[in-house]
């Protein structure tokens, strides 16, 4: 259908094409990006109330465990005592493991869609955790089935990986789709220049991995070595 005189197709909210009228387009622009820029903000406040609300939770349990091991104490269960010790030990674990998935899962959306919004970032992140599990034993991220079994691919037998899993996610949201790096990015070398990079990772992200004690064994890690990482800004 052609464009009426007079009017402009820009891409709209949710990458649906819209016509403005041409004397209304910088209007337009102004609103969205401020629009964005709000968007933004509310999205840095709500984090914010959610890692603080996460804060106060884990203080709290931990001061109930404290009163739990103190009583137990007093009145010599030393099971109890035990158990208590125990159940912290395996809580710390998976909150390891969740923060882990979660920074993996991060660098690796932001590296195959660049130019994804925080909002569906995070959104991405939570919908997906779930379909992994950090291996104990080798410190690798692994794609598992709703029971825990670990899941290979069909065509090659070997385990799926996670840029195969966001890509079939990818396929019903069209927002994350058109936030895709170009052919060529992602796990394919990127052409820089005379030199081929098969990662790339931005300092932030990098020195997190590092703080979570990752990094050692990350695939980033390896590419670092064998000089194929790009870090950036």
């Amino acid at each position: 259908m052609p464009i009426p005189e007079g009017y402009e197709e820009i891409e709209g909210p949710g990458a649906v094409k819209i016509l403005v009228p041409k004397e209304k387009l910088e209007d337009y622009r102004t609103n969205r990006a401020k629009d964005k820029q709000e968007r933004e903000a509310l999205a840095t406040e709500a984090g914010a109330a959610r890692r603080e609300k996460k804060a106060a939770e884990e203080a709290k349990a931990e001061a109930d465990r404290l009163v739990a091991i103190e009583k137990a104490n007093k009145e010599g269960d030393i099971k109890k005592v035990r158990e208590i010790a125990n159940e912290e030990s395996v809580a710390k674990l998976k909150r390891r493991e969740a923060r882990v998935i979660a920074e993996h899962l991060r660098a690796k959306i932001t590296q195959l869609y660049p130019k994804v919004d925080n909002d569906t970032l995070e959104d991405t992140i939570a919908l997906n955790a779930r379909k992994f599990r950090l291996n104990a034993d080798t410190d690798e991220i692994e794609v598992v089935d709703a029971a825990g079994q670990l899941l290979n691919d069909p065509k090659t037998g070997r385990p799926l990986t996670a840029d195969a899993v966001l890509a079939d996610f990818a396929k019903t949201r069209s927002h994350l789709q058109k936030s895709k790096a170009p052919a060529g990015d992602g796990d394919v070398a990127l052409r820089h220049g005379e030199k081929d990079f098969t990662h790339t990772i931005t300092h932030a992200q990098q020195q997190r991995m590092m703080e979570l004690g990752t990094w050692g064994r990350s695939e980033y890690a390896k590419a670092a070595k064998n000089k194929t990482l790009q870090i950036t800004d």
